[in-house]
């Protein structure tokens, strides 16, 4: 950078930017090095690197940025390469430099200093002078030549200035003066006197703030934003490893252009916060270390301070307790070869359920075999106490009396690779445009109120004809599929380490067994079977299937043969399925509620819930089961009681048995607002809140997915008129924006694109 040198002429040479240092902010330091400025010997200056200086000189040789080494006069040295050096050549020369600085603090600098490393050689008789003045002006103007109008003193030195030969620093400081916001302080050196082959120089400049105009600055809000939590482990109402992130907006009067956030938090302290946009602070916060208080510091003024407290969510949106997850068919002795095409069907309940959390076992009248563990699972299924009372026996794959294996992962990019081509496979061999498989998301999480297949062995080795044994072309209408399930493969290596075998199965086509399905709760440890959900079937063998066929055990342990490679979808999930549901309003005193049921078997009937807040709901009817089996059935009910703003809708269904499930929570939104509005309704980055008037006390906002589950919450400060909720974390769908207002509860429908 160093290449500017000015030519051996007798006028005033100039090269001038218009271009300033900022000063950032109150208390702080500006500072300027030249280490590195070395330019090519006996050039003239044609370029300037640095836009926020100005150099010019006069005289019969006089160059900057072409110091000579002092004690062998050749260039190069401290001189030339380290500073701004001006080099006096033939008769007296002079030079000077001028530093513009821009005051963009957003208050009055009323007190500065200034010190910088001075350096002299003196080669001849005359002696040769620094002299530093400042000026305070509008940027963009550079000051005509000579000393500014006020000097600064103590920085000018000579040659016979203390320590001068080997270097000093020198300092000063300035108080009572007035540099306004906006406005440029400049600083000019002048080197004069001197002779051929003199040396000047000056680095490591430092402009420090030491005062600034008191302001009625008054910051009035924080502008709290939580931002929606990250679930970092199990599912199962464990906070201890659940992440946060947090956003601030202030607001207030008399602001300078930044502030500053201090506190317990990631990151802590931030600075140079520009206001005027919520912005994330810091990084992600454990929701376990509990509620942080930061104070905010405006950068133009100490003293204008607001403290307040970041309160987490109460837990991750989607760290609530699993819910009981229930197997249902079991593909015992498929068509092809039984390692790699056997699989087992099940459904989650009102929560969905982390593959990590999942577990299966195949039990031989009390002797485990088979054991299928998901990461936060132990790897042996004998270290879970109570899930069996035999010896135990440790894990020997494919040779020991219990083999151990886990499943694929889509958050793993090599799993999900193998997961893509194997459900590729099982889709193309059905009609154009139907989709039975789906991918289980890559949160690893199966949705809730879904059924999934778990391949056993097919995470290991490749489907065995999948187009002939594994076809569920019944399960399309057409291009539509009837029923689809979530795709989940385990790495059973039952078909032979090099997959070669069509033998090999994990389930005995001769002798009594139990399989049990597992889903880890996450509230204890994971070595205990308290801490588990689970649902056990057990069937006695039947005969073998015939040609073309497969065996399957049902949900009540019966063995099914002879309906082909892949039964209809009904044999599959044979439980209710709970077609449809959906809820409107038919007038302010009356809801209609609908739903349509198939494969009713030993079920009783429906309570019909009801709730307000979404979490406490109370029974208001019960609908009898008319128990038609292998049909839909049509359903209805009026809740004729004077609506609310908003309320939430579900179903109890019981069976003879005892046992119940829950349909998905419905919203009914029954009266939208009239002081305040939400924009837009197609939703990409930016959910806005516009209030008719500034708000009289603190409100809330609550995002709410169409399953019920609140997403997050945010709180609106008081004296808002505008406001902003970030949607980018939001996933596509649809989504209630429910305001609190005191008593005035309202509520709003937006589509996330």
């Amino acid at each position: 950078m160093k290449k500017n040198l000015f030519t051996s002429i007798l006028v005033l040479v100039s090269y001038f930017v218009s271009g300033q240092s900022s000063i950032p902010a109150c208390n702080s330091t500006v500072s300027q090095t030249f280490t590195g400025f070395a330019p090519s010997s006996g050039t003239n200056i044609t370029t300037n690197p640095l836009s926020n200086w100005v150099f010019t000189a006069t005289g019969a040789g006089g160059q900057i940025f072409q110091g000579t080494n002092q004690t062998g006069g050749t260039a190069g040295g401290w001189y030339a390469n380290n500073n701004l050096s001006f080099l006096g050549s033939g008769s007296v020369s002079n030079g000077q430099a001028t530093w513009s600085l821009q005051n963009n603090t957003g208050s009055a600098i009323t007190g500065f200093s200034l010190d910088f490393l001075a350096r002299m050689f003196k080669s001849g008789t005359n002696s040769p002078t620094v002299s530093v003045s400042y000026q305070v002006g509008t940027c963009g103007s550079n000051p005509s030549a000579g000393a500014l109008t006020n000097s600064l003193s103590s920085l000018t030195f000579s040659d016979a200035t203390a320590n001068i030969s080997t270097g000093t620093t020198l300092t000063q400081s300035v108080s009572a003066i007035n540099i306004p916001a906006g406005s440029c302080i400049y600083i000019r050196f002048v080197f004069s006197g001197g002779s051929s082959s003199d040396n000047l120089g000056i680095d490591n400049l430092n402009f420090t703030v030491t005062s600034c105009a008191v302001s009625s600055c008054t910051i009035l809000s924080a502008g709290t934003l939580v931002g929606t939590c990250n679930n970092a482990g199990t599912l199962g109402g464990n906070t201890s490893d659940d992440y946060y992130t947090f956003s601030l907006n202030p607001t207030g009067s008399s602001l300078g252009s930044s502030y500053s956030v201090s506190g317990a938090f990631v990151g802590s302290p931030v600075s140079g916060i520009a206001y005027g946009s919520a912005t994330t602070i810091g990084g992600n916060q454990l929701i376990s270390s509990g509620a942080i208080n930061i104070t905010i510091t405006d950068a133009a003024n100490s003293t204008c301070v607001f403290v307040t407290t970041v309160t987490p969510p109460a837990t991750c949106s989607a760290d609530i307790p699993e819910s009981p997850i229930t197997l249902l068919t079991q593909s015992v002795n498929p068509c092809g070869g039984d390692g790699q095409n056997e699989f087992i069907v099940a459904s989650t309940g009102s929560a969905g359920v982390n593959i990590a959390d999942l577990a299966f076992t195949s039990d031989n009248l009390g002797d485990m075999n088979y054991f299928w563990g998901g990461t936060n699972v132990p790897a042996n299924a004998y270290n879970i106490s109570g899930l069996t009372s035999s010896t135990y026996e440790a894990c020997a794959n494919m040779t020991g009396t219990l083999d151990c294996y886990g499943f694929l992962y889509p958050s793993n990019s090599g799993n999900n690779v193998t997961i893509t081509n194997r459900i590729n496979q099982l889709n193309s061999c059905l009609p154009s445009g139907c989709v039975v498989f789906l991918p289980v998301p890559s949160t690893n999480v199966i949705p809730p109120n879904s059924n999934f297949i778990v391949f056993l062995g097919a995470g290991n080795c490749d489907f065995h004809s999948v187009c002939t044994n594994l076809n569920f072309s019944n399960h399309c209408s057409g291009s539509t599929a009837i029923q689809t399930y979530y795709a989940v493969f385990g790495t059973g290596a039952g078909g032979s380490a090099g997959c070669n075998s069509t033998t090999g199965g994990y389930f005995s086509n001769n002798s009594p067994r139990t399989s049990t399905l597992l889903v880890y709760d996450g509230t204890g440890a994971n070595t205990t079977i308290a801490n588990y959900f689970s649902s056990e079937v057990s069937y006695s063998p039947g005969a073998a299937p015939t040609a073309g066929n497969g065996a399957f055990i049902s949900p009540d342990g019966t063995w099914v043969n002879d309906q082909g490679c892949v039964p209809l979808a009904e044999t599959l999930i044979f439980p209710l399925e709970l077609v449809g549901f959906n809820v409107k309003m038919v007038s302010k005193n009356e809801a209609s509620l609908t739903w349509q049921t198939a494969n009713e078997v030993e079920l009783d009937g429906f309570e019909i819930q009801k709730s307000y807040d979404g979490i406490l709901f109370e029974t208001i009817g019960f609908s009898k089961a008319r128990g038609i089996p292998m049909n839909k059935t049509n359903y209805v009910f009026s809740d004729k009681i004077p609506l609310k703003n908003i309320q939430y809708y579900r179903l109890k269904m019981k069976d003879l048995n005892g046992s119940f499930s829950y349909s998905p929570t419905k919203i009914l939104s029954v009266n939208v607002g009239k002081n305040v509005k939400i924009f837009p309704t197609l939703v990409d980055d930016k959910i806005n809140l516009s209030f008719d008037q500034n708000t009289s006390n603190e409100v809330s906002v609550l995002v709410i997915d169409i399953m019920g589950k609140i997403i997050s919450r945010h709180e609106i400060p008081l004296d808002t008129r505008q406001a902003e909720i970030d949607a980018i974390s939001l996933a596509k769908g649809m989504y209630f924006i429910q305001v609190n207002m005191g008593n005035n509860n309202q509520t709003f429908k937006i589509q996330k694109l």
